[in-house]
């Protein structure tokens, strides 16, 4: 009984040194993979942690890794890191969703869907981007540097829009939640939310649906999808304005013909 013990003892304490060998010896990046990016590259992330190889996989500190990545660029929103064994690293990126870009005081910014400001751009830019330009109510000027109070106007990356009037963030929010939800198309390149009885959306560049106010707005905004789904198999080549109003049929404004139908 005593020697099986012992065995018993030493094959514990055999696996548990080979286990370690094992882990000091192998256990050590091989591969970095990068998940999850759509806006930045895997590479900016690379290079944004500069792991060499070669180092150990827990050797790796995962607060640096994410502080690394989310200096690098304002579009993240949190990172993850699983560790594979043997060798392999992953880094798992949620980014923003980059929703529209704004205009102020000249000056043009990127910012998500719950309006927080991600960094300045170019109308040029934020449309490769796939962002939609909006115009909002009006804004709270920021504060001027208490040395410099005539210095211009502009909005600071990671902070969130602040409204004139403080019930216009949630009004705003509402009406952008809507005409997400109804999906009226995937071709909006603008929304006007500025003035609440002249709402609007812009359909690339062949139709404006002028919507009038906020009353049955998600119901106009359903009448609206189904007549530009009308439109696109009856009259694809015409652009022009849809008048959609809440107890009336919609309307088509004839305003021109698009030259290349087929571009």
């Amino acid at each position: 009984l005593r020697f099986r013990r012992f065995w018993i003892l030493f094959g514990f304490f055999a696996v548990a040194v080979l286990f370690s060998a094992y882990f000091l010896i192998f256990c050590r990046v091989q591969t970095i993979s990068v998940e999850n990016t759509a806006i930045i590259t895997e590479q900016a992330v690379l290079d944004a942690v500069d792991i060499q190889a070669g180092r150990h996989l827990y050797a790796v500190s995962e607060a640096k890794i994410e502080r690394a990545v989310m200096k690098g660029s304002p579009y993240v929103r949190s990172v993850t890191i699983k560790r594979d064994l043997p060798s392999t690293l992953r880094i798992l990126v949620e980014e923003y969703d980059l929703a529209y870009y704004i205009e102020y005081e000249k000056r043009y910014y990127l910012i998500t869907d719950e309006f927080l400001i991600l960094e300045e751009t170019t109308p040029e830019e934020a449309a490769a981007k796939g962002a939609v330009l909006l115009k909002l109510p009006k804004l709270k000027d920021p504060e001027p540097p208490e040395d410099d109070p005539d210095a211009p106007k502009v909005l600071t990356p990671m902070e969130t829009l602040v409204f004139a009037v403080k019930a216009d963030k949630a009004w705003s929010l509402s009406l952008l939640s809507a005409i997400r939800e109804t999906a009226v198309s995937e071709s909006i390149t603008a929304i006007d939310i500025s003035d609440p009885f002249d709402l609007h959306l812009q359909i690339a560049d062949k139709y404006t649906i002028l919507l009038g106010n906020e009353r049955d707005f998600a119901k106009k905004l359903g009448r609206a999808k189904r007549a530009l789904e009308y439109l696109s198999e009856s009259a694809y080549g015409l652009t022009g304005i849809l008048h959609v109003q809440k107890d009336a049929p919609v309307t088509f404004e004839f305003t021109g013909v698009i030259e290349n139908v087929d571009s």
